[in-house]
């Protein structure tokens, strides 16, 4: 099982999407592994960088995901996937982040 914490990332934040997200992640695994999958297979044909987007539509489109998948977990999974997935680490083309709350940047 993936560990669920990441630095400005965290089970107890007090940033709402980040506890939605981690709720979303540990009721639907497959979907972090859907994503990693997809996205070794695009690596795996010459794709150098990528935007955690595509391989999350392919899962949501190609997989025929059987929950909604919001798109506001795109950053959050590549963060992990990055963290988590050593051939995948960097790979993903990632921006910083703002507090939902109070509008302050997170940790990347």
């Amino acid at each position: 099982m993936v560990q669920a914490h990441l630095p400005g990332m965290d089970n107890d934040s007090t940033d709402p999407l980040e506890r939605k997200f981690f709720e979303f992640h540990a009721e639907h695994p497959e979907i972090y592994r859907g994503i990693v999958s997809e996205a070794l297979t695009l690596k795996h044909r010459g794709v150098t960088e990528c935007g955690v987007r595509l391989p999350y539509e392919l899962v949501r489109v190609l997989r025929g995901a059987q929950c909604h998948m919001p798109n506001t977990f795109c950053p959050l999974y590549a963060r992990l996937i990055m963290r988590d997935e050593p051939r995948l680490k960097g790979w993903f083309i990632i921006c910083r982040r703002r507090n939902v709350v109070d509008g302050s940047v997170l940790g990347d």
